[in-house]
């Protein structure tokens, strides 16, 4: 597959950074670029676990992603190991591989509920050396958690944790083809690239999509 990254998606990409958190709206490659990462460490010979969130107290599962994933897996011939995880990530890994402490991992999806999955995230920094990637992508906050969710934003920014900012949408969401349609009709009125489209952010960090 090949992927037209833009600038910011590759440098991303490219960079030995251990410890990411990607906060950005929908369409911004958080996915594409944890994945494309788990699969270049797995080339390099190292233990990748990429995790699929699917906490049963928000009623989902991604079932079909899921299935998508483990097909691009088997046609690398990679050794990543994919998980759906209910959240106990400690007891998943533990169950995946005898190598905890020397496992890369990367959480797609993850669901931001409160307290208890700050303590989830710090039990799993405090258990895999710190050259170890943890890469997570965080797909959704419940209502009333905003001030534990920057609190705990900050507190792992200070610890090291990088939070890159992804505006650029890399694949055609129902909101990107939206965008589209009346991005078009502005390029008629005020010319080329000059505009930027405020996505939908109830319950969401703020963040604008630019055309690459």
């Amino acid at each position: 597959i090949f992927w037209n990254w833009t600038p910011g998606q590759k440098n991303l990409l490219d960079a030995d950074i251990p410890r990411v958190i990607l906060t950005s709206y929908w369409s911004t490659g958080k996915t594409r670029i944890m994945f494309e990462k788990a699969k270049i460490l797995a080339a390099q010979g190292k233990i990748v676990i990429f995790i699929l969130d699917s906490n049963n107290s928000l009623h989902y599962s991604p079932i079909l992603f899921h299935s998508h994933l483990m097909n691009e897996i088997e046609a690398s011939k990679l050794n990543i190991t994919l998980l759906l995880s209910d959240g106990q990530y400690q007891r998943d890994i533990a169950n995946a591989t005898d190598s905890q402490s020397d496992v890369n991992v990367f959480i797609d999806e993850f669901s931001f509920i409160g307290e208890d999955s700050s303590e989830k995230i710090n039990n799993l920094v405090s258990m895999l050396g710190q050259k170890n990637y943890l890469w997570i992508a965080v797909g959704r906050k419940i209502s009333g958690t905003d001030l534990i969710f920057d609190k705990w934003l900050k507190e792992k920014e200070e610890e090291g944790f990088f939070l890159p900012s992804l505006t650029c949408p890399l694949r055609n969401s129902k909101d990107i083809v939206d965008f589209d349609a009346s991005y078009g009709k502005k390029i008629l009125i005020k010319g080329w690239l000059d505009s930027t489209y405020s996505m939908p952010t109830a319950g969401w960090p703020s963040v604008k999509l630019k055309s690459p």
